[in-house]
């Protein structure tokens, strides 16, 4: 057989390593520290000054002269006065660029802007269009608040590595009205930065070193060498010579250390030499030779033969455990019962066999453990219902052993028992329990799915579609729910807070809000609905929207509400819900709006977006809950996400709806292996019916 051993590592390697180690994590610390340091100042001075700059200049704004001006399209007076300050500010001040935006909470926003970018002159049409997507967040941050923000040090690709800063355009009426932006770049100061701090890598590596050589010969010389010389001379003395001294060490613990190693040693001499005295003592007169080896006398004969006292110390103990105990002889007769048993009614079995004793159901399968035991020599577990003497039925946990003598013989049989009688009707009180509340769950599962909508309205819709509606707990916080109306119809897809028992009760009341909601006068107003259901549901759940009243529910729902036209057209308004559309080309993702219906914060339709897209028979429309897209799962442990969703939107185009779907939980299901579902899952792909 072949021994592998692991290679060992010496004491010179391990201090060396943990030095190393040391010295160069605090030389990172030191660095890093630096560095962050000075680029916070940059971040923190920088983002200041474009701040306090962006907010003077929106103080000598006019915001309703200029949308004006905008919406005329015509360079007029107040145009030219607008652009003389932004180009005067930059010429005094040194920043790269100013601009103005009009937000229109839509895909793209107008800009006036102005400065010197690369050298060439910014354009200065002043209706330029560019999509929102290509500005920084804080940008979004400063719209949706209302408050100046800075951006810190970002990567602006051909425009270099700029800090800006933003300050809100209010009008007369206190309403933001748009944003004034002031760039700098600060590529220079970035690359002075890196520079500088290149240099201290370099010197702080060179320190570094000079202090590693340093540490390793203090080490080796304090440490290394008298722990080696102290290991070789323990070697020696494992071997019998006791005639060593240990090293010296100016180290005050390894000086110790060898010190008391000195002492033990000495110790170990004495002990040694009167060890081998009182062999010789014994030897010659504690122990008699005879022609049957050697005998024993004296108090080794007391140790030989025993406790007198060791059966009736064992019988008391027995009796004041917590447990039942019964013990047989070899012929199965019982010879001792305990005082736990004897308290159940069993008083008189002693001296009695197990067949005249237990006259119940217990004594069949007591005696098949007596035999088991017996034969195997192992322990034999069981339960049992035990018939008592006073009538009432015990539960217990059992175990049967067999006692041996040293020589391995069996001598006896004891058999324990623990009482699990309330353990076993508490089991049973769940169990009921438990039967009821499933048999309530199944039946809210019938009364949900009563309320999702038949095939013949999805199809009067649409000419191929699939759903896959699967909660995560029989019932869940998953629903979706369809009107036909005569000029379209209309599909609402909803994720309600939590899943479970309390998501599909919220799930009835949303429903409960569609029908009262969607009518004829506003079913193709996706926005209105929208709004009017925030505002039913906050009403239904109590919530308080005041700046100091407050609920403890905070419920709502995820939702997407659509609106397929007879002609193919599909108009949607979307809360925290994402839409895909494919046409074979390419997939577009339209993001929901961070809209939580059901907290009644909607302030107004104006504020929700709705998204038209005109018939096309190439199109296909996908929606899904985020429990596909949380679902953790993976080599990573990280959650599903968008790719592989789109990806096999795009390859499985030209298939049919329901092929679609079916790869798309079979994808879902081997991302997620054996880890548990997080949520309820959704899935409702379509392609619109155009009549």
């Amino acid at each position: 057989m072949k021994v592998f051993t692991k290679k060992e590592l010496s004491l010179k390697s391990v201090v060396s390593c943990a030095i190393l180690f040391i010295v160069i994590l605090i030389g990172l610390l030191m660095i890093v520290s630096a560095y962050i340091s000075k680029r916070n100042l940059v971040v923190t001075g920088y983002g200041e000054q474009t701040v306090r700059l962006a907010q003077t200049l929106a103080s000598a704004i006019d915001p309703e002269r200029f949308s004006k001006t905008i919406e005329s399209g015509e360079q007029d007076e107040y145009w030219y006065e607008v652009k003389a300050l932004l180009d005067r500010t930059i010429n005094e001040t040194g920043v790269m660029f100013i601009y103005t935006l009009l937000p229109g909470y839509n895909d793209t926003i107008t800009y006036f802007a102005t400065g010197d970018i690369i050298g060439d002159e910014w354009p200065v049409d002043f209706l330029q269009q560019d999509t929102i997507e290509w500005f920084p967040p804080e940008l979004f941050y400063a719209m949706d608040t209302g408050t100046a923000a800075s951006t810190g040090i970002y990567d602006a690709d051909e425009f270099g590595i700029l800090i800006g800063g933003f300050a809100p355009l209010f009008d007369s009426g206190g309403r933001l009205a748009g944003l004034v932006c002031v760039e700098i770049n600060v590529s220079d100061v970035v690359e002075t930065i890196n520079t500088s701090m290149l240099m201290m890598i370099l010197f702080a590596l060179a320190v570094l070193s000079v202090c590693f050589v340093l540490a390793i010969f203090v080490a080796n010389r304090g440490l290394v060498k008298p722990v080696n010389k102290m290991t070789e001379t323990m070697s020696k003395v494992s071997d019998g010579d006791f005639n060593l001294e240990f090293p010296k060490s100016s180290i005050r613990e390894i000086k110790a250390l060898s010190e008391s190693f000195g002492k033990m040693i000495q110790t170990l001499y004495v002990m040694t030499d009167e060890i081998k005295k009182r062999s010789q003592e014994i030897a010659k007169g504690h122990l008699t030779k005879s022609e049957d080896g050697f005998t024993a006398k004296g108090d080794f004969q007391k140790i030989l033969d025993g406790v007198d006292e060791t059966a009736e110390n064992a019988a008391k103990y027995l009796d004041e455990v917590a447990c039942g105990v019964i013990l047989f002889d070899t012929d199965y007769r019982i010879t001792f019962v305990n005082a736990y048993n004897r308290k159940l009614g069993y008083a008189n079995l002693v001296g009695k066999k197990l067949s005249d004793a237990i006259t119940n159901d217990a004594e069949d399968l007591m005696a098949k453990k007596l035999d088991e035991a017996a034969l195997t020599g192992e322990l034999a577990h069981y339960t049992v219902e035990i018939l008592l003497p006073d009538g009432n039925i015990l539960h217990s946990n059992q175990t049967m052993v067999a006692l041996k003598d040293k020589t391995g013989e069996t001598t006896a049989f004891m058999n324990v028992a623990n009482d699990i009688t309330e353990i076993v009707n508490t089991q049973a009180a769940l169990a009921k329990q438990l039967k009821t509340i499933n048999e309530g769950i199944r039946y809210a599962s019938k009364i949900q799915m009563s309320i999702i909508p038949d095939n013949e309205k999805l199809e009067r819709a649409f000419s191929d579609y699939s759903i896959i509606w699967k909660p995560r707990d029989v019932v869940g916080g998953d629903i979706y729910w369809a009107k036909n109306f005569d000029d379209g119809t209309v599909l609402c897809i909803c994720d309600c807070t939590g899943h479970g028992t309390p998501g599909a009760l919220l799930t009835m009341l949303v429903v409960s809000a569609f029908e009262s909601t969607i009518t004829e006068q506003s079913h193709k107003n996706t926005a209105e609905i929208l709004y009017m259901l925030d505002k039913r549901l906050a009403a239904v759940l109590n919530v308080k929207t005041g700046k100091e009243e407050h609920t403890d529910i905070n419920d709502g729902c995820d939702l997407a509400v659509l609106f397929i036209a007879k002609d193919g057209s599909v108009k949607f308004s979307s809360g925290n819900t994402n839409i895909f559309i494919c046409d074979g080309k390419a997939v577009t993702r339209h993001r929901g709006q961070k809209i939580y219906v059901g907290e009644g914060k909607i302030k107004s339709v104006d504020k929700i977006k709705t998204i038209s897209i005109p018939a096309n028979l190439d199109n296909k429309f996908y929606i899904a809950s985020d429990g596909l897209y949380d679902q953790i799962g993976g080599d990573e442990k990280i959650p599903y996400g968008y790719d592989e969703f789109e990806r096999i939107i795009l390859e499985k185009h030209n298939e049919t709806h329901s092929e679609i779907s079916d790869t798309m939980w079979q994808a879902f299901e081997s991302y997620r292996g054996d880890n548990a579902r997080r949520d309820d899952f959704e899935l409702i792909t379509f392609t619109p019916k155009i009549q």
